[in-house]
């Protein structure tokens, strides 16, 4: 803090006053070593923010190539450090870490998993295909008339009149009803 003191002939004088406070002896550096939030800039995190959930992912198009993701820190006195989020791969699941560390030096980190899309150009830039018949299909309880033997991924379209026929009869019963009921 400086003061100016101006004296009757208009002489001035500066004088700088410095006050050191002591250290409470029964002061406890904060442990708080959560955020508050995460952001990536122009994308979402999955699932939502939450202090207590410390595994995150974020869905990226192949033409992103880096993210910008932040933390900030429930405790003013703590910091946050992001390492990661440049020079992404496509088609692998990428990592950026922030770290939080808190005034005691306690530590949490928090992981958020970039998923950047693979080329979509018919290249395989470092991306490995499962072949077709390798990969998990789901065991649907229909399936499409048209499709080829073996085929699970159809949809049925069959159960389409059915449905139809089952709605008309309920439909027409139930004027039948109404019309009963008023005589």
């Amino acid at each position: 803090m400086t003061v100016t003191v101006k004296a009757e002939n208009g002489a001035t004088r500066t004088y700088t006053i410095s006050v050191k406070r002591a250290q409470d002896p029964n002061y406890k550096p904060s442990d708080d070593c959560s955020l508050s939030n995460i952001t990536v800039d122009g994308f979402l995190l999955s699932p939502k923010f939450s202090t207590d959930i410390s595994e995150y992912v974020v869905w990226v198009p192949f033409e992103t190539e880096s993210v910008k993701i932040s933390g900030v820190a429930a405790n003013g006195k703590a910091s946050v450090t992001v390492e990661g989020g440049e020079k992404l791969t496509a088609g692998k699941d990428n990592t950026v870490k922030l770290i939080c560390t808190a005034e005691n030096g306690d530590k949490k980190e928090y992981t958020v998993t970039v998923k950047r899309a693979g080329p979509h150009n018919g290249e395989t830039d470092e991306v490995t295909e499962t072949p077709r018949e390798e990969q998990a299909t789901p065991s649907p309880s229909v399936t499409d008339p048209d499709a080829e033997e073996g085929d699970t991924n159809g949809v049925a379209w069959w159960w389409l009149p059915i449905v139809g026929l089952a709605s008309l009869i309920l439909g027409i019963a139930a004027t039948l009803l109404i019309q009963k009921i008023r005589k």
